[in-house]
């Protein structure tokens, strides 16, 4: 919900996710490798670190947002947080 975005007018709730970068990471591997070898996965990790371009998001980025949900939790209380958060603004 940054401001400036075109699309603006058209969002009703911004939600940023803090999610530490290393929670990210396995999360993804776990998501898109589970099955995968060891040597497949040390192959795709290689490879991210030489394409993957890094933002590291600072308190005035995340003031543009509705909702900060901490990321460290668990999918389920994410998911429920989120469900909470976005129930609260059409409730009023």
């Amino acid at each position: 919900k940054k401001e400036g975005y075109a699309l603006k007018p058209l969002i009703d709730i911004a939600v940023f996710i803090d999610t530490p970068p290393d929670i990210a990471l396995v999360r993804r591997i776990l998501r898109d490798y589970g099955d995968a070898n060891a040597k497949d996965i040390i192959l795709k990790l290689t490879a991210y670190l030489s394409i993957r371009k890094y933002f590291i998001y600072t308190d005035k980025d995340k003031k543009d947002y509705d909702f900060i949900i901490d990321g460290a939790r668990p999918i389920s209380e994410i998911t429920k947080m989120m469900k909470e958060k976005i129930e609260s603004v059409y409730r009023t």
